[in-house]
């Protein structure tokens, strides 16, 4: 049988062999000795199963049309948003939004003060955005001053496959509970993630990209509100996604763990591979007191920085065990 040709489909019948391409991929099969199955049926088998590795379906896999994977991720940007002062018990929430065209992979911000709460730190469902909730837990002044909360977004073009999905638990007051929200499948790349706990009562101490067959960012969350309330609140878990060509170079790293004793500070860095920047950043600590208030990329995108706050005292002593992560990848 002649070479066929149809939409970029090709399909040869050699004897009891039938191959087929598309995308660049190629299969080749053999016949059923029985011809049981139509040459053209088994054709169109293979080219289905080409399509679907060759990411050119309906899949977050893919780039446009098919091509060969992307050199890096263009549009590279770190945005800073506009800043709010908090006085004593006061509470409020800021953004950075990112240039039209492109959308976040990752976020955080800085307070420099360890009496900040920061209760929430996630992507806009359309990814247009970085969104900080903070309250100044202060209730007799320090002499220090209003804490002044900056946030920041980091932002790229648009990739391919971009969606922002969330997950949600349920806490019992003063319960502590792991929440996650994951990429629709494994032919998705996880850029980055957040959490949000709804108000400053609901405290989050983990905040990170997790190993899992399916891309997953994780976080754990506890409810500071007392027993004796009968009622419950929620925390939120953030993942961003996109296909998985579009974060050539993607990688991830963590620091070196830090201990913490009680009423004590630390800062933490880690630093992306070389040739690589930022995409996200995030925090673990194994223990519920931690604060986490600062966290956020370096200006040059190379790092991500976060600092955190052990408050616990010697009446109630915890050690706080604590480490940071970051995603990177191949950027302009």
């Amino acid at each position: 049988m002649p070479w066929q040709r149809s939409f970029g489909l090709q399909v040869v019948n050699c004897a009891s062999t039938i191959s087929a391409g598309f995308g660049g991929v190629h299969f080749r099969g053999v016949m059923c000795d029985d011809d049981s199955m139509p040459a053209g049926k088994a054709a169109a088998v293979l080219a289905a199963a080409a399509i679907a590795l060759s990411g050119c379906g309906d899949g977050g896999g893919g780039s446009n049309g098919g091509s060969s994977s992307k050199a890096m991720m263009t549009g590279y940007q770190i945005v800073t948003g506009g800043t709010a002062s908090l006085g004593n018990q006061g509470a409020s929430t800021v953004s950075a939004a990112c240039p039209t065209g492109k959308v976040v992979t990752g976020g955080g911000y800085t307070t420099m003060n360890y009496a900040a709460n920061v209760f929430e730190s996630f992507p806009m469902s359309d990814g247009s955005a970085w969104t900080v909730s903070a309250k100044n837990e202060n209730i007799v002044s320090t002499g220090a001053g209003s804490i002044v909360v900056t946030p920041f977004a980091i932002c790229v073009n648009k990739p391919v496959g971009y969606d922002v999905r969330t997950g949600s638990i349920e806490l019992r007051h003063q319960q502590v509970a792991d929440g996650e929200a994951r990429c629709q499948d494994a032919t998705y790349a996880m850029l980055g993630g957040g959490i949000s706990g709804g108000d400053s009562m609901i405290h989050a101490f983990a905040n990170k990209a997790t190993s899992n067959a399916q891309p997953t960012w994780a976080s754990s969350f506890k409810s500071n509100y007392p027993a004796v309330v009968p009622s419950s609140s929620s925390g939120k878990t953030f993942v961003i996604c996109a296909g998985l060509r579009e974060a050539p170079g993607r990688a991830e790293a963590t620091s070196t763990p830090t201990v913490l004793g009680t009423q004590s500070n630390a800062t933490l860095t880690v630093s992306c591979p070389s040739g690589t920047k930022v995409l996200s950043g995030g925090f673990s600590s194994a223990e519920s007191p931690a604060i986490w208030f600062d966290s956020s990329p370096s200006s040059d995108g190379t790092m991500w920085n976060a600092s955190l706050r052990n408050p616990q005292t010697i009446v109630d002593p915890v050690t706080v065990n604590a480490t940071i992560s970051v995603v990177c990848a191949k950027t302009d």
